[in-house]
C-alpha cells in the first residue's frame, strides 16, 4: 500500500543539510547492517561521510534475521573454519560494544543416535576451542559457558517439547540473541551521526556519473520528490539485495552476480523455554524454535528468491509451508491461530559455485568485496554476502580500502569505541547508576529503559524528568511490556522516524511480537504525531495493521 507523505514534519528538502558543492570523502549506499558499520567506521576514521538508504533503515535483509549474534556452528561441516573464527570474534566484540542488545542464549540440540552425538560434540569442542577467548574483557553477565551434554532427563526437563522417540539427551551450547537487531542496526547510524556524518532514510540513487576522480551520485528525496548531487572521491555499494542494480546503474553493464536467498519467520505464543532448540530436518536443515520476548521466534526457510528485489512479500503459503514443516519436529502441532506476526526478507549471497542450481542453503555466508578499479572506477566498492554478526569487520576491511584510495583516514577503532548506547561497563552498574540519577524512577522502569537503550537511558530519563512523567503511569501492551511516553517522545522526534511503521518496526520495536491493543494503539500513535508535529492518517494506521493479517 502506498504510504502517506508526511511532508509536513520536514524541512522543504532534507538534503539541503547537506553542504553545498562539498565533495565528501565516501558515499554509503544502503542503511542495513553493513553500510551502517561502514559509516561508523568511515566517521570514526575522520572521514566526510554520508549515507542514503531508499527505504528505512534497517528495513531489509536487516530486520529479517532469526535475532541472533553467532559464530555460525553448522559452517563447520564445510570447513569453512575461518568465517566461524571470524563470526566467533566478532560475536564477542559486539557483545562488548552494545551489551544491552546482546545477550547470552542457549542452544539445545537433541541427539537421536550415538553418531550424531559423537559428531556434534567433536564439532563443539572444535566451536570452543575457536572461541578460547570468548569473555575476554565482558561483563559477566555477557559470558558464555562451553558445551555441555544433557542426559534425556534433563533434555526433558529443559524442553518438553522435544520429540522423546529414541531421544538419547541433547547438547547444549550458547551463542547470542540480538533483542532488536533493526534498532541495533540503526545505532550505529546515529551514532555516526552524533560524530558529524550525514544520514537520510526514503532517499533512493538514480544515477551515477564519474567526473576524472569524483563520483556524481545523483539522489531522491521521496518525501518531497526532490533530487540532489552528492559529490564524493568514493562510493561503496552496500545494498545489499539491491546491490547488482547499484553497480549497473554506476558500471553501465552487468558486473556483479549475486543469488537472492528468501527467508522467513513466523513469531507465535510462548511455546519455548529459556533455551533455543534447534531441529534437523530430513533435508540437514536446521530450524531454530526462539524464545524472544515472551513469545518464540520459529524460522528460517532458505529458498532462491529470483525475481525484483522491489516485489519481495511474504505470502501465506509461505507461512503455512513453515508451519507444516516444523510441526513435524514438535510433540504438538503450531496453528495458523498462533501465528502473532511474521517477517521475511532476502539474503545477497555471494554465488561462488556452478553447483548451487538454487541451492542457497548450502551457499557460503562469506563476504565479498570488489574494488572496481580495474574497470576504470577507482574509489568504487561493492560489499557482498556476509553475516550479521561479521558486519563490523566486513566494514574495517571495507574502509581500509577508501583510506587506501583517498590516501588518508586514521586508524580503525570500532572494535573498541562503543556505539553512543554502549557506553557503559555492565547493565547492573549502569541500572543502579541511572536510578542515582533519578531517584523517581521504580527499578523495572529503570530496568526496562538500560536493557533497551542502555546508556541511551540517561538521556531518555532527563526528558521525562523535563516533562514531569518519571511519576506517571507507563502505556502497558497487550504482551504485558511496559512503554513510557518520554520513550515514544525521543525515538520519534530524534531518530529519523518519517512514517508510523518506522517507529513500530524498527525503532522501538512494539509491533513486531504481534498487534498492539487498540487501546495502546491509540495511546502511542497520540504521542507520535505530537512529537513528529503532524497528525497520523488513516493510511498510515493501516499501513500497521495490514502487518498483522495472512
Amino acid at each position: 500500500m502506498k504510504k502517506a507523505n508526511p511532508k509536513s514534519s520536514i524541512p522543504p528538502s532534507r538534503l539541503d543539510l547537506l553542504e553545498k558543492d562539498k565533495i565528501y570523502d565516501v558515499l554509503v549506499i544502503g542503511g542495513g547492517i553493513s553500510g551502517a558499520a561502514i559509516f561508523w567506521d568511515s566517521v570514526l576514521r575522520g572521514l566526510s561521510s554520508v549515507l542514503v538508504e531508499k527505504n528505512d533503515y534497517a528495513s531489509g535483509t536487516s530486520q529479517a534475521t532469526s535475532k541472533l549474534i553467532h559464530g555460525g556452528l553448522r559452517y563447520l561441516k564445510n570447513a569453512e573454519f575461518a568465517l566461524v573464527k571470524e563470526s566467533l570474534d566478532e560475536r564477542r566484540i559486539l557483545a562488548k560494544l552494545t551489551p544491552h542488545s546482546i545477550k547470552p542464549l542457549g542452544f539445545l540440540i537433541p541427539v537421536y543416535d550415538y553418531k550424531n552425538k559423537y559428531v556434534l560434540q567433536v564439532g563443539l569442542t572444535l566451536y570452543d576451542l575457536l572461541s578460547y577467548n570468548k569473555n575476554k574483557d565482558l561483563s559477566s553477565d555477557s559470558m558464555i559457558p562451553p558445551h555441555e551434554f544433557l542426559n534425556r532427563e534433563r533434555t526433558i526437563s529443559e524442553d518438553p517439547n522435544i520429540p522423546r522417540a529414541n531421544l538419547l539427551g541433547s547438547l547444549l551450547y550458547y551463542d547470542y540473541a540480538n533483542i532488536n537487531p533493526e534498532r541495533h542496526t540503526c545505532d550505529f547510524i546515529f551514532s555516526a551521526k552524533r560524530r558529524g556524518g550525514n544520514s537520510f532514510n526514503y532517499v533512493s540513487v538514480t544515477n551515477i556519473e564519474k567526473n576524472n576522480d569524483i563520483y556524481l551520485t545523483t539522489v531522491m528525496d521521496s518525501l518531497t520528490n526532490r533530487s540532489a548531487i552528492i559529490k564524493s572521491k568514493s562510493v561503496v555499494n552496500s545494498a545489499g539485495p539491491w546491490a547488482d542494480y547499484i553497480d549497473k546503474m554506476a558500471l553501465k553493464r552487468n558486473e556483479t552476480q549475486i543469488l537472492r536467498s528468501k527467508g522467513i519467520h513466523i513469531v507465535t505464543r510462548n511455546i519455548s523455554q529459556k533455551h533455543c532448540s534447534v531441529r534437523i530436518t530430513k533435508n540437514k536443515k536446521h530450524l531454530f524454535v526462539i524464545p524472544w520476548r515472551g513469545k518464540t521466534i520459529i524460522g528460517t526457510t532458505d529458498v532462491s528468491f529470483n525475481e525484483s528485489p522491489d516485489i519481495f512479500n511474504v505470502t501465506r503459503q509461505d507461512i503455512q509451508n513453515l508451519i507444516n514443516e516444523i510441526n513435524e519436529y514438535l510433540n504438538f502441532k503450531i496453528e495458523d491461530s498462533d501465528v502473532d506476526y511474521y517477517y521475511g526478507g532476502m539474503r545477497p549471497l555471494v554465488d561462488d559455485s556452478t553447483e548451487s542450481k538454487g541451492n542457497t542453503y548450502n551457499l557460503s555466508r562469506k563476504t565479498e568485496i570488489t574494488d572496481h578499479k580495474d574497470v576504470g572506477f577507482s574509489g568504487y566498492f561493492t560489499a557482498l554476502g556476509g553475516k550479521y554478526t561479521t558486519s563490523r569487520n566486513l566494514a574495517e576491511k571495507v574502509v581500509d580500502k577508501v583510506c587506501d584510495v583517498l590516501g588518508k583516514g586514521l586508524p580503525c577503532t570500532t572494535s573498541t569505541t562503543p556505539l553512543y548506547s554502549g557506553n557503559f561497563s555492565d547493565l547492573p552498574t549502569l541500572i543502579k547508576d541511572l536510578k542515582n540519577r533519578h531517584s523517581k524512577l521504580s527499578d523495572k522502569k529503570a530496568y526496562n529503559l538500560c536493557s533497551r537503550y542502555g546508556s541511551l537511558a540517561y538521556e531518555i530519563a532527563e526528558l521525562g524528568r523535563d516533562n514531569l512523567k518519571n511519576t506517571s503511569k507507563p502505556i502497558l501492551s497487550s504482551q504485558s511490556e511496559e512503554y513510557y511516553p518520554e520513550e515514544i517522545d525521543y525515538i520519534s522526534r530524534l531518530e529519523d522516524v518519517m512514517f508510523l511503521s518506522d517507529f513500530y518496526f524498527r525503532r522501538s520495536g512494539i509491533g513486531n511480537i504481534g498487534k498492539p491493543s487498540s487501546e495502546l494503539f491509540r495511546s502511542i500513535n497520540s504521542i507520535v504525531g505530537a512529537s513528529i508535529k503532524r497528525e497520523i492518517n488513516k493510511i498510515e494506521i493501516n499501513d500497521i495493521l495490514q502487518r498483522y493479517e495472512f
